[in-house]
């Protein structure tokens, strides 16, 4: 039987792992907390919050957090795979692996949160990938930098809100990839993207 799990890297602490899942199994718990100026916890390839279970990632007060690739919400399951990453408070996730591809609602449900001048920076984004994903980022008085974001993509569900003052700095947004998928964006803060959604 599945259990559930918490650390916390707090005080500058700076630890490093090949890879990491925080809720692997259905029935799973995880929970991380990195917290405060020059605590950093680096993956060297994969980070997973919520693979098959449930899985939360705080990162706050100047924290942060790197990784090759990054899944929030990855496999259906009975349950289905549920992730929460929030990024705030002057922190940072960065996902830059090859690829380097962050992706929010695979076949699960995957929420990030980026408030209160938290960044995000990444190779790539996925909002709500597969046919059951459901995919949500906020981006409220914080950034996202990313080559490209793909919005509902193969049946997901995706949708991306930028507020007060959020930016979202990229060259191109893909919205809808087949018709079975919803894709959405609200704005009502500096949105920066040269190519016309598509």
């Amino acid at each position: 039987m599945a259990g559930s799990g918490s650390l916390s890297i707090l005080a500058g602490g700076s630890p490093t792992d090949a890879r990491a899942i925080i809720g692997e199994t259905g029935d799973a718990v995880g929970a991380v907390s990195v917290i405060g100026n020059g605590s950093f916890w680096t993956n060297a390839t994969e980070l997973f919050v919520g693979q098959s279970g449930s899985g939360s990632l705080v990162i706050q007060d100047s924290a942060g957090v790197s990784s090759r690739q990054g899944t929030i919400g990855d496999a259906p399951g009975a349950s289905g795979a549920s992730g929460v990453v929030r990024v705030s408070s002057g922190s940072i996730w960065v996902v830059n692996g090859d690829g380097g591809e962050l992706r929010i609602g695979n076949f699960g449900a995957g929420v990030l949160l980026v408030e209160n001048g938290g960044s995000v920076v990444s190779q790539g984004g996925l909002i709500g990938t597969m046919q059951g994903g459901s995919g949500s980022v906020r981006i409220d008085a914080s950034s996202w930098s990313t080559p490209w974001i793909q919005i509902g993509i193969l049946g997901g569900k995706g949708a991306l809100t930028i507020d007060f003052g959020g930016l979202v700095t990229t060259d191109q947004v893909t919205m809808g990839l087949s018709s079975d998928a919803s894709a959405s964006i609200r704005v009502s803060g500096a949105y920066s993207v040269p190519a016309t959604p598509s």
